[in-house]
């Protein structure tokens, strides 16, 4: 058992560590005026890195979590698949804009933003994160906390413990679908707008 948690915070620090790395926005009209040619090319190269190994880390873990699923690891799925559900809310609150890594520090208060934007009727967050999925999730997260402060505590019942991981290696699958839908139909509307506007301007 003390293992398991051993490797659970070890886990939770490389993970997060690698994903909450963020570079200066250096593309802002406010910053590239204080920064020479050189240096402004030289951290809008860093900042592209550094969104090019947070999804690298993303498909590693996603690989990782589809391997200990296959394998019936069920700690290591379920402590990969938080973590992925912290890191695809974030990234569906960062596509809509609307992300604060102050506001934004769990996953509670993630799932919570993303509720609020999908509660206005015929939006796109409407359209792809539904009340029942959002809701999935929470319920999810109880049971995985609830499991990780009894490990010292009671002798784990092997079918829930699969139960929780099969769930979380579902949920996890469903919301990454969701978010890359998302992505794509904003950037489809973003390019309907540029269209439009240019077309506005002829």
């Amino acid at each position: 058992m003390i293992s398991i948690l051993l490797y659970f915070m070890f886990f939770n620090c490389t993970y997060n560590g690698c994903t909450k790395i963020y570079g200066v926005n250096t593309t802002t009209s406010a910053i590239r005026p204080l920064l020479n040619d050189s240096s402004y090319e030289e951290k809008c190269t860093m900042e592209e890195i550094t969104n090019q190994q947070k999804y690298e880390n993303y498909k590693q873990q996603m690989g990782r979590l589809s391997r200990a699923m296959r394998a019936e690891f069920y700690y290591e799925v379920i402590f990969i698949a938080y973590a992925v559900l912290e890191d695809r809310t974030e990234s569906a609150l960062r596509h809509a804009g609307v992300y604060n890594p102050d506001r934004h520090k769990d996953l509670s208060r993630k799932l919570h933003r993303i509720e609020e934007l999908a509660r206005q009727k015929k939006s796109l967050p409407n359209k792809y994160f539904s009340t029942e999925l959002l809701q999935q999730i929470r319920e999810w997260k109880e049971k995985r906390n609830a499991l990780i402060h009894a490990l010292m505590k009671n002798t784990q019942d092997q079918d829930e413990l699969k139960q929780i991981a099969e769930e979380g290696y579902t949920l996890c699958r469903t919301l990454s679908s969701k978010v890359t839908l998302f992505k794509r139909a904003l950037e489809r509307e973003a390019e309907k707008s540029n269209t439009e506007s240019k077309e506005t301007e002829e």
